[in-house]
């Protein structure tokens, strides 16, 4: 995704992903990233959701979808997301 945060004063952008299961009972969260403020419009690092070592394979096995939750940390945002990116065709193994 590209993101900015020119003249903010929070403690930065967090990226998570709620895993959820049959009839929509969450499984687990996964914290994947926290984005430091301060920056003009650039692309954000890449984010590996693989499941391998960096998040715990548990909360993906059984579920059914999930939601990817972007939330500034902390007051004085001034957040700006664009082209948020999500691959469905990505599979690794090992």
């Amino acid at each position: 995704m590209f993101a900015a945060d020119s003249g903010g004063h929070d403690s930065g952008l967090r990226v998570r992903v709620v895993w959820y299961g049959l009839l929509n009972k969450v499984l687990g969260i996964s914290d994947y990233a926290v984005f430091q403020p301060g920056n003009d419009w650039s692309p954000t690092a890449k984010l590996n959701s693989s499941g391998g070592m960096q998040v715990p394979l548990l909360p993906i096995l059984g579920s059914t979808s999930a939601r990817v939750e972007i939330t500034p940390l902390g007051a004085g945002s001034n957040w700006q997301i664009d082209d948020l990116y999500v691959d469905p065709c990505v599979v690794r193994i090992g």
